[in-house]
């Protein structure tokens, strides 16, 4: 098998609001509050992020962290790397078909380097 492998470019702000605008509680419930504000402009380089911690005690949103633009940058091409499949499709390389789900992958892996929270 031959692999490919090509540079995807993607605006800070584009790939700040492809994981923070789609993000919902009901997709993402280790996600208990983010620091997003959607109508700034230009978009935010950084944002808060507080979860659950899956080395605390589950629910308590314990885990509190500024998530930044170059760590969605690297959580993205980690995911783009190791050919991440979500709905039966490869994670797509253009952020304006993301959906609840990839956002949340990106977040994860910006957070723990990995899936952890299905």
């Amino acid at each position: 098998m031959t692999k490919v492998i090509y540079e995807v470019e993607v605006a800070r702000g584009q790939l700040m609001s492809g994981v923070f605008d789609n993000l919902w509680q009901s997709s993402s419930p280790w996600v208990g509050q983010i620091d997003w504000d959607w109508q700034v402009v230009p978009a935010q380089n950084s944002v808060e992020v507080i979860y659950d911690d899956p080395e605390g005690d589950e629910g308590e949103m314990s885990g509190r962290t500024v998530v930044t633009v170059e760590d969605l940058a690297r959580a993205y091409s980690q995911i783009l790397q190791e050919g991440l499949y979500h709905c039966g499709e490869p994670v797509t390389s253009n952020v304006s078909d993301w959906d609840a789900c990839v956002s949340d992958y990106v977040l994860q892996y910006a957070l723990f380097g990995k899936l952890i929270y299905g």
